[in-house]
């Protein structure tokens, strides 16, 4: 009787080793590997994307000579083929995220915090393509006086994007301190409501703070988005006894 167990035991073993072994060789590309691969590259379409906006933005100088009719709609072409685009591939990353979910595996899969991610990443492409409208009525007062916190806001979200993009691709954890979007709207907003106060006009300041919501919106989601990230990859940590997920640092 011993050793009837003992030779079913085996078998059970061998056929879960065998199993492992077939699930790994002949079918390499599973449901999750498809959906972490493609959710890198839509984290670095919507970075491309909104780093596009804001050099836009930032080299739009006033004395310049302005754009022919024809740069500009080759701009916003490009624009909304890249968007269009990046709404394709979140598609795609629901359906393959559907497909994990009805999949059998020994493994476990964090299936919710994954429909976070793309729930974020949605998000961030919605306000990207508000905040390009926004962008078009926006008084030179209100970019020219503040350009540096702009920049230094731009710079935050992108790095942050940045971040979240590798960890995806390579599946390893993110640095304990990244710069820190919030500190630096924070700063913009300061800045922003002083000039317009003592030079803008009411219209003025409607676009200003319209296209400040759309941005603090934006900062949200990526501050969302780097906590999701840090939970399915976690931090790579060097300092001790400092709360990863509240720790920014100024840019």
């Amino acid at each position: 009787m011993l050793h009837l167990t003992a030779l079913r035991a085996l078998q059970i073993s061998i056929g879960i080793i065998a199993a492992i072994l077939i699930d790994h060789t002949l079918f390499p590309k599973r449901p999750r590997a498809i959906f972490l691969g493609g959710m890198a590259k839509v984290i670095e379409d919507v970075r491309v994307l909104h780093s596009e906006l804001s050099n836009r933005t930032h080299n739009n100088n006033p004395h310049a000579s302005p754009k022919t009719g024809a740069e500009l709609a080759q701009t916003q072409s490009c624009s909304a083929k890249l968007e269009l685009r990046i709404r394709k591939l979140v598609m795609r990353e629901k359906i393959y995220l559907g497909q994990m979910e009805h999949e059998l595996s020994l493994m476990p899969k964090p299936t919710e915090s994954y429909r976070a991610v793309t729930n974020f990443v949605q998000r961030l492409v919605d306000l990207t393509a508000g905040l390009r409208r926004i962008r078009e009525n926006v008084p030179s007062v209100a970019i020219d006086s503040v350009l540096l916190q702009r920049q230094r806001v731009d710079s935050c979200i992108t790095l942050a994007l940045f971040a979240c993009e590798h960890a995806f691709r390579s599946r390893r954890a993110l640095p304990q301190a990244l710069p820190s979007p919030r500190k630096a709207l924070d700063m913009l907003s300061i800045e922003l409501m002083d000039t317009l106060q003592s030079q803008g006009r009411a219209t003025d300041i409607g676009y200003a703070m319209a296209e400040n919501e759309v941005i603090e919106e934006m900062v949200r989601n990526v501050e969302g988005l780097v906590k999701v990230t840090r939970d399915l990859f976690g931090t790579r940590a060097w300092l001790n006894g400092v709360d990863n997920i509240h720790l920014g640092i100024g840019f």
